[in-house]
Parts: C-alpha cells; structure tokens; sequence
C-alpha cells in the first residue's frame, strides 16, 4: 500500500496539486526511460508494455521512493498507466501538501 515515509522531493513540495502531478509524470517518464532504455514514454504508457520486468519494476519502485517518500508495491506500479500511477502518488502525498493553492 501507497505511504508517504516522509522522504524528501515532491511530497514535501507545497504546489498546487495539477502542478505536482505535472512534474512527477515528467520525473516518472525519466524514471523509465532511464530503466527501460526508451527516449519517448507518455502518460498512458503502461509498464509492462514497455518492456518492463520483475526485476526493473523493483528498481522502479526503490527510486520512486527515493524521490517521493511514497511506497509502492509492484502491483501498483504494474496496474495502471504512467498517469494512474503519478494520481496515486500525490494522493499519497496529500496530507503534506496544499492543495487548495
């Protein structure tokens, strides 16, 4: 289950919310294009259909964590697309930031 474990980046960020998603799909594409060894990936790319496996969608995970404080379990990562998996980050991070700005 998703929990922010109070890491640094994103989660700590006060934008608003659209903008956070904004910027963690834009961070999360980089995520994948750097594991996945892809130039172009979109919001509606899935995981898997990338050419993501088991051991990749770890690493995925751990880096998530690092830049968001947010865990994940790899059923999340692999359930939805690039856009699902950002929403259900920063609803994740909701209690630290300011959504009504």
């Amino acid at each position: 289950m998703g929990r922010d474990r109070g890491g640094v980046g994103l989660c700590r960020q006060q934008p608003a919310r659209w903008n956070l998603r904004l910027q963690f799909e834009q961070q999360l594409a980089g995520i994948w294009r750097s594991l996945l060894g892809l130039e172009r990936v979109g919001r509606d790319d899935r995981f898997f259909e990338l050419g993501g496996d088991s051991l990749t969608a770890m690493r995925t995970v751990t880096r998530i964590e690092a830049l968001t404080g947010v865990r994940l379990t790899l059923r999340q990562l692999v359930s939805g697309s690039l856009g699902t998996l950002a929403e259900h980050v920063v609803e994740s991070c909701r209690p630290r930031a300011a959504w009504d700005s």
